[in-house]
C-alpha cells in the first residue's frame, strides 16, 4: 500500500477518534473549510465545521455514550471507505422520540475524499430502519426483511 493511502487512512482514524473522544477541535485541522457531506441537515443549518460540531454535541444529548467502532478502512488514491458500527444508549429526546433507555448498534459505511491532507467530501450511509426498530418502533414486516444489522451486533 502506498504511503499516501496509509496517510489518508490515518486521517480518517483521527477523524473518528475526534468524535469518540469528543475532541472536536481536531476537526478544524482535519476538515477542509469548504468540505461537503450529504449526511448533514442542510435544511436546518449552514454546513460548516462549527455546525458539524454542534450536530455531534446534539447527538451526545440523545446518546451520551455514543461510540463508533471502525471495522475496515479501504483506501484507493484520495478515497477512503470506512465500515463502522455506532453504539449508544437512547437517553435524550430525538426528533420527538422520548428517551427509551434502549441500547442501539447501527452499522454503516462512510466514504471520505481527501485532498492536501484534509477531508473535502464525506458521505455516510446507515440503516435508519434498524435504528427505529431498536428504539421500539413497529415497522412493517416487509421493511424488517431489509434491515442490515451491524456486523458486530
Amino acid at each position: 500500500m502506498s504511503e499516501t493511502t496509509e496517510r489518508n487512512k490515518e486521517l480518517v482514524r483521527r477523524y473518528q477518534d475526534a468524535y469518540n473522544s469528543n475532541d472536536l477541535d481536531v476537526l478544524d485541522e482535519l476538515l477542509a473549510p469548504d468540505w461537503k457531506t450529504q449526511a448533514f441537515p442542510t435544511a436546518l443549518m449552514e454546513q460548516s465545521i462549527d455546525s458539524v460540531k454542534a450536530v455531534h454535541r446534539s447527538l451526545l444529548e440523545v446518546f451520551p455514550d455514543l461510540h463508533y467502532v471502525t471495522h475496515e478502512l479501504i483506501a484507493e488514491g484520495d478515497v477512503v471507505v470506512q465500515s463502522f458500527t455506532v453504539r449508544g444508549t437512547h437517553k435524550g429526546e430525538m426528533a420527538g422520540i422520548a428517551p427509551t433507555g434502549n441500547s442501539i448498534a447501527v452499522g454503516g459505511v462512510s466514504i471520505f475524499e481527501i485532498r492536501d491532507g484534509r477531508i473535502i467530501r464525506h458521505e455516510a450511509f446507515s440503516d435508519l430502519v434498524d435504528l427505529l426498530v431498536q428504539l421500539g418502533f413497529d415497522i412493517p414486516n416487509d421493511w424488517a426483511a431489509f434491515i442490515h444489522r451491524a456486523v458486530d451486533a
